[in-house]
C-alpha cells in the first residue's frame, strides 16, 4: 500500500487496478439480482421513479469505477530530495501501470458495453440498454484521455528522456490499438466502435483547438499537429480500402469531420460546409 508521501497528485496507487477490477467483478454479480432486490426493499406499490434512482446509483458506480483509474494517466510524485534515500522530486507513471491502465479500459469500455449492463427491467421500465447507457461514460473517458493537463504531463517526461515511464506517445498508440483498431481495413465498425471513435476525434479536436495547435510553437502544439495529420491520412485512407462498404461510409464521414475541424482551426459539424 502506498504511504502519504508515495502518494501522487492524482491519486495513484498500487491497488487502484485491483480495486477497481474487483468492484466491477462484483456489479456484474449484482446485475441479474437488481429487480429481486429492489423487489425486497421496497414496499410493493412504490413509484418505478425509485428503482430508476436505485439503477442511476448503480451506473454512476461503474462510471466512478473508469474515472478512478484513468485519473492515474499523467501523475505526478512530488518528494523532497534526501540524500541517501530519494534523488528524484518528480516520479511519473510506470509505463507498465500505464499500459495496465488502459487494458482495464479495453475491457470494461473500449471492447463495447458489457453484457450484465443491460438490466431487462432497466430496460423495460427506462428503455435504457448497456450501449445507450455508455455513451456518457464514452464522452467522460474521452474528455478525460484527450484533456490538454492529461496531454501536457505526459509529454513531459517524453521530452525530458526518462525512460520507463508513460508517455503520450504511449497514450496515442494504445488509442489507437484498442480504440482505433490499429487502423484495420477488415474489421467492420458497429455502431459502438463508430461513438467511440467520433468521441476520441472530437475530444482530440476540442483540445487541438482550445490550444491553438495550428499557430502554436510549443512542444505540445507540435505533437498535436503532427498527430492530427497523421490521423486525417489514415481515416481518409480508411474511407477508400476498407473491405466493408458501411465501413468506408463512416470513415468518409469521420474523416470529413477531422478534415472540416482542422481547416477551421475549430471543431466543425457533418452539417456545415
Amino acid at each position: 500500500n502506498a504511504t502519504d508521501s508515495d502518494k501522487l497528485d492524482t491519486d495513484l496507487g498500487d491497488n487502484k487496478l485491483k480495486t477497481a477490477t474487483l468492484g466491477l467483478k462484483n456489479m456484474e454479480r449484482l446485475a441479474s439480482q437488481l429487480p429481486e432486490i429492489f423487489e425486497k426493499t421496497h414496499r410493493a406499490d412504490a413509484p418505478w421513479t425509485e428503482f430508476i434512482l436505485l439503477m442511476a446509483e448503480y451506473n454512476s458506480l461503474y462510471q466512478n469505477y473508469l474515472s478512478g483509474v484513468m485519473n492515474d494517466l499523467g501523475g505526478v510524485a512530488v518528494a523532497p530530495v534526501l540524500r541517501g534515500y530519494n534523488d528524484k522530486a518528480l516520479t511519473y507513471l510506470p509505463r507498465k501501470q500505464g499500459q495496465e491502465t488502459m487494458a482495464f479500459l479495453n475491457r470494461y469500455l473500449f471492447q463495447g458495453a458489457p453484457e450484465w449492463r443491460t438490466v431487462p427491467l432497466e430496460e423495460d421500465v427506462i428503455g435504457l440498454v448497456g450501449e445507450s447507457k455508455s455513451t456518457g461514460v464514452i464522452m467522460n473517458v474521452c474528455r478525460g484521455l484527450m484533456g490538454k493537463n492529461t496531454l501536457a504531463r505526459l509529454l513531459t517526461p517524453q521530452e525530458n528522456g526518462i525512460t520507463g515511464t508513460y508517455t503520450l506517445t504511449d497514450l496515442f498508440n494504445d488509442v489507437d490499438r484498442y480504440v482505433f483498431l490499429n487502423y484495420s481495413t477488415t474489421q467492420r465498425v458497429d455502431r459502438f466502435r463508430a461513438l467511440l471513435q467520433y468521441n476520441m476525434v472530437r475530444e482530440f479536436m476540442l483540445t487541438y483547438s482550445n490550444t491553438k495547435a495550428a499557430q502554436g510553437e510549443d512542444p505540445l502544439s507540435f505533437f498535436l499537429v503532427n498527430k492530427a495529420k497523421e490521423m486525417e491520412k489514415k481515416l481518409e485512407r480508411l474511407s477508400k480500402t476498407h473491405s466493408d462498404a458501411a465501413s468506408r461510409v463512416y470513415y468518409r464521414g469521420l474523416s470529413i469531420f477531422l478534415t472540416r475541424s482542422l481547416n477551421k482551426g475549430s471543431v466543425s459539424s457533418l452539417l456545415t460546409k
